[in-house]
This record gives structure tokens, C-alpha cells and sequence, in this order.
């Protein structure tokens, strides 16, 4: 019994629980944002996108090497499942240093266990479950210190490391600046002390020594080639993006960052509902009560990796894309919101322990996180889920022999790289990314990995246009999901989910093209159509890009005035992206040139209630009212809408010509 019931034993019990759980969750291949990138880099040895994760990227080559029959994708898969659950341990560890209750630190830990973001984040390749890894170690040694007054170096080397794996670590520092203060007073500042700690926080930057090293070998994913010091200063900085920047956008107003503090509540409630977020808040003012140190710890920890952070993060959310960038930026909070979880469930025992027996009640706090294990398994649940790996063998399977294949978007891109690359899929297409054109060092690897295109010089877009203009007339060239063609002499006939740049001179007839088309789709696998309720937001992805198939070739069709032949097309793509406003643009348009006044004027509508401030869209309901309902009073005041939001966004354009 004293076995069982032994800290470290029962820790080990409630980590091997949350491993069990993402075993039988796990993604079995790839699955899509960057997972595609990161998991080729260790695969060939390389450097992934800046900051180019020299850590993880190493830990991932190692696990690539273990001897299980399964893909290399799954590999490296389990490698986020691992690390998730070993910060369940740690956890556990932080939770029962602060309690000295074993059963309360076992109920905390598999909390944050089961909640669904960080799950979810435990089941395919990312580099977070190594952030919260050492995350939780990095508390869990300042505890450590704080009552032992040793390994302070031990706690400036793991914080290094934190932050030169991911940026958003630093936000723990003002929380562990304050922690510090408070237990030994602000003499922990003074410069004598200060100097070793600064050197053991350099020490945290020696993973970078594996960039030279990678680069050396000239390995075909090799983001940035660094070849010097301010190369590696410029990777680790994340110079291309805005060193504190999640994406290169403009940051948003300030109603922007209460929307965003929102959602981050919202997050909050769904993830761990009101009774988690109850004994949270009761748990923080026991803190404050018993030990001002720890509150401020874990407040401050909280609120700047939490809160502060999704204020201050600069994208706009128009998309399952921006959500999906977004959400795992909770994980850092999450387990600090744990750990006063913890201790607030430690009081509420507490207290009823004066008014119930205990030991006989104790039990009934295994109730959440058994509900969150059983609300949220199926939910995240990825053992079935092949659509990543599936819209990248569809990609490949397009193009003819030996063509040149261009994509922009990440997860198209980098799903197909890892196929393309690791798996040697279509090793005859020469893949390249899209948007890496404009880069210098990306044009040399091209050079290094294709010899038998052409590069012409140039800058920016006029070099995509050189590029594509010297080899578009030896070599097929295929596109996905472009608008349109960025060369005069040549359009885009849509092929599938690509499009193919064809000579104006030398575009095949419309039945050509249809029977090309059917041709392709008959060999993909297109998603089914999604289910009302819960997103899974990579199947949002994948469905929208099938749908984004269907979509231009009924624009095709529209464009030669074929409605009857556009309108299935339109339909297709509007079932399997039911929330994409374009979808019903689309539909609706076509509706309208049909005679479908009300389905017309219904597509409107919903492509409105996507996104409300479309000028074009309140513009074709305009058009509706007066041409298929002879409702002129109401066509005017949709005409008007559609002005005044051009003119708020500072824009004059002839919408009847549109």
C-alpha cells in the first residue's frame, strides 16, 4: 500500500495514464501547420523554419530511429505525446511540492492532462510539448531552489534553453524575476550575481551549434542557409517574420486586442469550464492568503504567457487558419492555471474535510478529469485521421511527369514536401515553395536540388514571373490554388486542386478540360462533408482546399457563361465549406445568373454572415432585389451599405463594372 500511495510512484501512474490516452489518440502520419516542415528537417537532418527549433530538431532524429513499425511521421509524433506527458509528471511534481497531497496532485495533473487544446497538441509533431516540457521543469526547479538555495544556475540554464527553442518563454521571466525577489529580496539582482546567471542563459543557446553543422551537409530542407554568425543571428531571431511576432501581419487595434483577450476567456471556459475556472480563482487567493511568492508565480506566469500574450499577438482572426495558429498559444498558461488549480482543490478538501468524511469523499474528485477524458476523446481523437497526408498525395498524384509543381500555402506545402522528400513521392516533379521565391538563399538550393531548371535574375515578383516565363515553355508547370496566371501570354486551366499555366494560344476546348477534370477527381479521395458541431480545424483546411477545386472550375464555367454547368461546381464546393464566405459568393452568383432569385438572395445572406463588411456581396444582393425581385427601394439601401463600407476603407471602385 505504502508503495502505491508512494509521490513520485503515483506522479509516474498519472503521466503513464495521459501517455496511455495519446497512444491510442495519435496522429499516424502527417498532419498539417508546420508538422510537415519540422518532421522532414529531422528526417534529413536540416533546419526547419526560423528559429529553426535546433533542439527539438535533434531530440526528433533520435526518435525517427526508433524501431516501430509505423511512419516516420508517427515517429516523430510520438515524440509530442511523450514530452505532454512527461509535463504531466513534472506537474504532478510542482502540484504535490506545494500540497503534500498525493491524491490532489493526481487529480490536478490529469486535469491539464485531458483538457482538450493540450491534448489535442500531444498528438502530432509541433515543437509546444517541448516549450511545456521545459516550461514545467523550469517552476518546478525554482521550488526547488527556493527551499534549498542551490542549483540556482541549473534554473538560468533551463530558462536559456526555453528561450532559444521558442521565444514565447520569455514571458515567463517577470513572473521568476518577481518569485525571486520575494524569496531572497532584491540583493538576487545585484551585478555579482547576475553574471553567472547571464552566462548559464547564454549556455541555453548551444543547440545552434547543430545549424553550421546541418548547413554543412547541405541538407534539402535548410531554411535561411546560414553560413555565418549573422545568418544564425538572423534565424534565431526569426528575422523574416518580426522576432516577436507570431505571423507578419499589422498588429491590431485595440479593440482588436480585447477580442482577442476574449477569445482567450473563451478558450479558457471550454477547455476547463466553470468549475475549473472556479477552484482556479479560489486557489489564486489562497496563494495571496498563504503564500505571496507562489501567487505571484503563478499569477504573473499565467497572465503574461495567457492573457497578456493574446492581447499583444499580432493577426488577424478571418479564418480556421488564424484559430488554429492561436489556440496553441494557451498551452504555456495552461499550466500554470493547473498548478493553482491544484491548490485550490487542495483547500476545497480541505474545508470539507471539516464537514464530510474525507476519505470516503476524496474519491469524488476524480469526477472532472474523468469528464474531460470522456468529453474530449473523441474529440481529439487523430488515430483515423489521414486527410493531411491524403490532400498531399492527391497534390502529387496531379501533375504530369516531370513537371514543376509551385505551392504557397504551409500545410499544402510542407505535407507534400515531407511525401515528396521522406517518403520519395513523384520523385520526378521538381516541388518548390511558392512564397520562398523571392528568397536568395531558396533560388541557390533550387539551383543546388533541380540543375535542369532555369533561375533567371530578378527581384521580388518580376524573378516568379522570370522563373516562369523561361521554364513554363519546356516543362509543365502547376500551381495550387492560384487566382490567376501571373504571365500575359498564358492563363491557369484549372486541373484538380492545381491549375496548370497553359499558353492563350493553346488552351483546350471546355469538354477538354471538363474530361481532364474528371479524370483527376475520380482518383482523389475527397473529404466526406462535415459534420454540424465540432472542427477539427486541419479538416476544415483540407475540405476547403477540395472545395477550393470545385470552386475554380465552376468560375471557369462562369466565366464562359456555362451557369448551368457552374452551378454543381458551386454546390460541391459550398458542402464541404459550409463556413468559407466564398463558397456562397459563388453560389449565389451563379444562382442569380440562373433565375434562382431566392437561393440567390439566400447564398447572400450567408456568405454576409460570414463576413459582414464584403461591399461585393451586398452589392449582388442589390443586384437581386432590383433585377429578380423589383424591389428598387430595397436594392438602393444594399447599394448604399456597399458604398459606405468602400468608402470607410478609404476605397473608390466601379462596382457596376464588377
Amino acid at each position: 500500500m505504502r508503495f502505491i500511495l508512494n509521490f513520485k510512484f503515483t506522479g509516474l501512474a498519472a503521466s503513464i495514464l495521459a501517455f496511455v490516452a495519446y497512444i491510442f489518440t495519435v496522429s499516424p502520419t502527417i498532419y498539417g501547420g508546420d508538422s510537415g516542415d519540422l518532421i522532414s528537417a529531422a528526417a534529413v537532418l536540416g533546419v526547419p523554419h526560423p528559429p529553426g527549433y535546433p533542439l527539438w530538431t535533434m531530440l526528433a532524429f533520435l526518435f525517427g530511429k526508433l524501431p516501430l513499425a509505423i511512419s516516420y511521421a508517427a515517429k516523430i509524433n510520438l515524440m509530442s505525446a511523450f514530452f505532454q506527458s512527461a509535463t504531466v509528471f513534472l506537474v504532478y511534481l510542482i502540484i504535490y511540492r506545494l500540497t503534500k497531497d498525493i491524491l490532489i496532485s493526481f487529480v490536478s495533473s490529469l486535469v491539464l492532462a485531458f483538457s482538450y487544446t493540450f491534448w489535442f497538441y500531444a498528438l502530432f509533431a509541433e515543437v509546444f510539448s517541448l516549450t511545456n516540457f521545459l516550461a514545467a521543469l523550469f517552476v518546478l526547479i525554482l521550488l526547488i531552489w527556493q527551499e534549498k538555495r542551490r542549483y540556482f544556475w541549473f534554473v538560468s540554464f533551463v530558462f536559456g534553453l526555453g528561450v532559444f527553442h521558442q521565444y514565447t518563454f520569455v514571458l515567463l521571466l517577470p513572473a521568476a524575476v518577481v518569485f525571486i525577489v520575494l524569496t531572497v529580496g532584491k540583493n538576487a539582482l545585484k551585478k555579482k550575481n547576475l553574471w553567472p546567471s547571464l552566462l548559464f542563459f547564454l549556455l541555453g543557446a548551444l543547440p545552434y551549434v547543430y545549424v553550421p553543422f546541418a548547413v554543412s551537409f547541405h541538407p534539402p530542407v535548410n531554411w535561411n542557409n546560414v553560413d555565418n554568425v549573422t545568418g544564425i543571428l538572423q534565424l534565431m531571431t526569426r528575422a523574416g517574420y518580426g522576432t516577436f511576432q507570431a505571423i507578419n501581419f499589422s498588429p491590431p487595434d485595440i479593440f482588436g486586442r480585447i477580442i482577442h483577450f476574449l477569445i482567450y476567456l473563451r478558450f479558457l471556459g471550454i477547455d476547463f469550464g466553470i468549475f475549473g475556472i472556479a477552484i482556479t480563482m479560489f486557489g489564486a487567493v489562497g496563494f495571496f492568503w498563504k503564500r505571496k511568492n507562489i501567487f505571484f508565480l503563478t499569477t504573473l506566469g499565467f497572465l503574461f504567457t495567457g492573457p497578456f500574450f493574446f492581447g499583444y499577438i499580432n493577426f488577424p482572426l478571418v479564418s480556421s487558419f488564424e484559430l488554429g495558429v492561436l489556440e496553441r498559444f494557451l498551452l504555456l498558461s495552461y499550466i500554470f492555471f493547473a498548478i493553482v488549480f491544484g491548490f485550490g482543490l487542495f483547500l476545497l478538501k480541505k474545508i470539507l474535510a471539516r464537514l464530510v468524511n474525507i476519505k470516503f469523499f476524496s474519491i469524488s474528485f476524480l469526477i472532472f478529469p474523468s469528464f474531460l477524458f470522456f468529453t474530449n476523446f473523441h474529440k481529439v481523437d487523430l488515430s483515423q485521421n489521414f486527410w493531411g497526408k491524403t490532400l498531399a498525395e492527391d497534390i502529387l498524384l496531379t501533375p504530369e511527369p516531370n513537371s514543376i509543381l509551385i505551392i504557397a500555402e504551409d500545410t499544402a506545402i510542407f505535407n507534400t514536401s515531407y511525401l515528396h522528400l521522406v517518403e520519395n513521392v513523384r520523385p520526378d516533379l521538381a516541388v518548390l515553395t511558392g512564397g520562398l521565391l523571392f528568397s536568395d538563399w531558396y533560388y541557390n538550393q533550387l539551383l543546388a536540388r533541380y540543375p535542369h531548371l532555369k533561375y533567371p535574375k530578378g527581384e521580388g515578383e518580376e524573378r516568379i514571373k522570370a522563373f516562369l516565363a523561361e521554364n513554363v515553355n519546356t516543362l509543365p508547370v502547376y500551381v495550387f490554388d492560384a487566382e490567376a496566371s501571373l504571365l500575359s501570354d498564358y492563363e491557369i486551366v484549372p486541373v484538380g486542386l492545381l491549375a496548370q499555366y497553359r499558353k492563350k494560344d493553346n488552351i483546350p476546348s471546355l469538354e477538354e478540360i471538363q474530361k481532364l477534370n474528371d479524370a483527376v477527381w475520380s482518383k482523389y479521395r475527397v473529404p466526406p462533408v462535415k459534420p454540424v458541431g465540432y472542427r477539427d480545424l486541419s479538416f476544415d483546411y483540407v475540405s476547403s482546399k477540395y472545395a477550393s477545386g470545385f470552386w475554380h472550375l465552376g468560375n471557369l464555367y462562369f466565366s464562359k457563361r456555362k451557369y448551368k454547368e457552374a452551378l454543381p461546381l458551386y454546390e460541391k464546393a459550398t458542402e464541404l465549406a459550409a463556413d468559407e464566405q466564398w463558397t456562397w459568393d459563388g453560389l449565389g452568383r451563379a444562382y442569380a445568373l440562373f433565375g434562382k432569385c431566392q437561393e440567390a438572395k439566400e447564398s447572400f445572406e450567408k456568405s454576409l454572415a460570414i463576413r459582414p463588411d464584403d461591399a461585393y456581396v451586398y452589392f449582388h444582393i442589390s443586384e437581386v432585389y432590383s433585377v429578380c425581385f423589383h424591389d428598387d427601394g430595397t436594392a438602393k439601401l444594399y447599394k448604399e451599405r456597399a458604398n459606405k463600407i468602400l468608402e470607410q476603407k478609404g476605397l473608390i471602385l466601379p462596382l457596376e463594372k464588377f
